[in-house]
């Protein structure tokens, strides 16, 4: 949504492996997201970089060779949005006048990179609690299905994706 309401309307995703549940969650937030504004999510603009910068770079440089590349792209990580904003910078493209990126973590490095990165923050400590309190529970109960938690997310707004 941040993406769309900054102006951008060819927004790209670069997904971790495909099958693990991060990279399918965010995959899916992404294209209801834009699904909900009535903007395409076409096949080309979706690609998975294993969690790897070198390989979203790669896929960053495959989106800005299409003949409609997109204007922002969306990464499951923010170490993956480091390799995608390193693509558009080595294309001779601007951070984000030409293409927004947007990643999901807040590691450490987002405050860092030039021009910083705008990311989803996720509670860690909740996370790890979630995670310790489902162990337990799949140990103490094996015969039951495993719990579904949702851990709450902030959007952290810097520069990689202001307005046009």
């Amino acid at each position: 949504r941040h993406l769309v309401e900054s102006g951008r309307k060819r927004i790209a995703f670069i997904g971790g492996r495909g099958e693990e549940r991060p990279s399918v969650d965010r995959r899916f937030g992404y294209q209801s997201e834009l699904k909900r504004w009535g903007l395409p999510t076409p096949d080309e603009y979706v690609a998975m970089a294993r969690w790897l910068p070198k390989l979203a770079f790669e896929a960053t440089q495959t989106f800005l060779a299409l003949p409609e590349p997109p204007d922002a792209v969306f990464c499951a990580s923010d170490v993956m949005a480091i390799g995608a904003m390193a693509a558009i910078e080595t294309a001779g493209l601007r951070v984000p006048e030409d293409v927004a990126v947007l990643g999901f973590d807040d590691i450490d490095y987002a405050r860092l990179v030039e021009p910083s990165l705008t990311t989803v923050r996720q509670n860690q400590d909740a996370l790890a609690e979630a995670l310790v309190t489902a162990m337990h529970h799949l140990l103490e109960h094996p015969q039951e299905p495993p719990r579904v938690s949702v851990i709450p997310v902030e959007l952290v707004v810097r520069e990689s994706s202001a307005p046009r």
